[in-house]
């Protein structure tokens, strides 16, 4: 398996690292970049923006709860997403975007290798111009020293969890690893391949906090000063899970959760970052 991921890595490093992906112009004036954890329950939608006035949605959330949190942070008259991804086709990711993509444009709709037939994906696609599919070591370039780079394209997973798209979103000397619900397998998988450049200010908890997420290998490895745990109140799945909250208590990472907190709102200068 860690011969084939290289192979593949390496293929698909040859093919992108020719030409990063650079979808966007940006202006000479920066503001700082916000990462907002937005609270849509028991699932993932995270709204970054960018120091140089881009604006990325990473999943949707399990319904229209999405639309009132861009909402809180977005003007009422901007109908425009710079980019949008999905990291993998589970409901609590995927039902929010299909209406997201009734409120909001953009020309740029990313996936990971992960895709389904499901009826909910099939709505999705309808809605949105295209997709296109991110391939491991590729990077969506914002400005001359903020970028968003993929990880792991999930081709080599069993599962949609483990197939998640994982992204690593870098503002200079600031950097937030997203590995959408990657579980223990998919942690692995990166921890043989790119264990490296896994280190990170902060980290979203994988997978909502499940018991089968977050070994201790796996956050030593990023070593994050915060982790933020997105989860719904009184959720059926028990996220999240004592193990993984008792895993980050041993290792001394604090973190934060939404179904306590609401919003979590992370603002850097690119040297250091604050918590709103």
């Amino acid at each position: 398996m860690k011969k084939r991921y290289w192979r593949l890595t390496s293929v698909t490093l040859v093919i992108t690292g020719v030409a990063l992906v650079l979808f966007f112009v940006w202006p000479q004036q920066k503001n700082g970049a916000e990462l907002i954890f937005l609270n849509v329950g028991q699932g993932d939608a995270i709204l970054i923006k960018t120091p140089y006035e881009q604006t990325i949605l990473i999943d949707g959330g399990p319904d229209a709860l999405v639309l009132k949190g861009l909402g809180r942070y977005l003007p009422w008259s901007d109908r425009d997403l710079s980019a949008i991804l999905l990291t993998h086709p589970h409901d609590d990711h995927l039902f929010g975007l299909i209406r997201v993509a009734e409120r909001y444009f953009s020309e740029q709709v990313f996936t990971g290798f992960r895709t389904a037939t499901s009826a909910p994906y099939q709505a999705w696609l309808e809605r949105v111009a295209t997709t296109t599919p991110l391939k491991t070591g590729q990077r969506l370039i914002f400005g001359p020293d903020c970028y968003l780079e993929v990880l792991s394209d999930g081709c080599l997973a069993g599962n949609d969890n483990d197939g998640s798209l994982v992204t690593k979103f870098v503002y200079d000397n600031f950097s937030v690893l997203l590995p959408g619900d990657l579980g223990l397998k998919g942690e692995n998988i990166l921890l043989a391949a790119s264990s490296s450049i896994l280190n990170a200010d902060i980290l979203k908890i994988g997978h909502h906090g499940s018991a089968e997420s977050s070994s201790e290998t796996w956050l030593r490895a990023v070593s994050p000063d915060l982790t933020v745990i997105s989860v719904g109140i009184d959720n059926r799945y028990g996220h999240p899970s004592l193990r993984t909250l008792n895993r980050l208590d041993r290792l001394g990472l604090s973190y934060k959760r939404t179904d306590r907190e609401g919003d979590i709102r992370v603002w850097s200068d690119g040297q250091s970052f604050v918590v709103k």
